[in-house]
């Protein structure tokens, strides 16, 4: 099994996003992030991005059919560049 992580370079910990034009919600910037990679009856099927908290807990994922998708979708949603990954288990 592939797992990476990556810290995300953030200079804030809360960001506003708009849910509705009525609606901002406080979105909470990660710690970290991890992409683990999922394994059914010995084949990879796809990879999961876990975002983690100041506390090291999780409070949300996604998923990618492959690990650049991942490594994309992190770089998108929380600024994580690719060079930045670190294998912590394989």
């Amino acid at each position: 099994m592939i797992k990476l992580k990556a810290f995300v370079k953030a200079d804030h910990i809360k960001t506003k996003e708009p849910v509705s034009k009525w609606v901002i919600e406080e979105k909470t910037v990660p710690k970290w992030v991890e992409i683990e990679e999922k394994i059914v009856e010995g084949k990879t099927v796809s990879f999961y991005i876990v975002l983690y908290d100041d506390k090291g807990e999780s409070y949300d994922d996604s998923f990618a059919l492959t690990l650049e998708d991942a490594i994309q979708i992190a770089h998108i949603e929380c600024g994580v560049e690719p060079e930045d990954w670190r294998v912590v288990e394989e």
